[in-house]
């Protein structure tokens, strides 16, 4: 008998216990990169169509919620089920007073300037497809479950 091995058959024991955990963890480890990956797709997505939204809006163009999920579609990476969703709110408007100096620093000129504020709110929902959906539930960031189905979410603000 060997040293390392007291009883026969340890080895294979060993190996038998081992083997299954090395596979659950390799797909642990799988169920996580899904997640990290649709979660960022997901705020490369938003950022995107936010910087579009904007970029039409300061075009003079309208924006609403179909054009900002056909945007998104257009880039290709949106998963099949996903939902974009476009919320405009209004701010209150700045108002200031702008002194134009004259040579000698005495106010020249002064006009009051009234800026008109807006901010755009893109939120991209991806399902994901969960090998284990157990670790889902532990509130990882950028998941959540809706209807039985695991989302990778996230939610960009820009103002316009």
């Amino acid at each position: 008998m060997s040293r390392l091995h007291p009883f026969k058959g340890q080895a294979a024991v060993e190996f038998l216990c081992v083997v299954p955990f090395l596979f659950v963890l390799m797909f642990v480890v799988v169920d996580v990169s899904r997640v990290a990956t649709a979660s960022s797709q997901a705020q490369a997505i938003g950022s995107d169509t936010a910087r579009w939204c904007a970029t039409q809006r300061s075009a003079m163009q309208a924006v609403d919620g179909a054009s900002a999920l056909t945007h998104a579609q257009s880039s290709g990476q949106l998963a099949a089920g996903s939902t974009v969703t476009l919320m405009k709110e209004r701010e209150a408007d700045a108002t200031y007073t702008m002194r134009l100096l004259a040579d000698d620093g005495t106010v020249d000129k002064a006009q009051m300037i009234k800026e008109k504020r807006e901010k755009i709110t893109v939120e991209v929902k991806m399902p994901i497809k969960p090998l284990f959906p157990i670790f889902y539930g532990v509130g990882w960031s950028g998941t959540f479950q809706v209807r039985g189905e695991y989302m990778a979410y996230a939610t960009i603000g820009r103002e316009l």
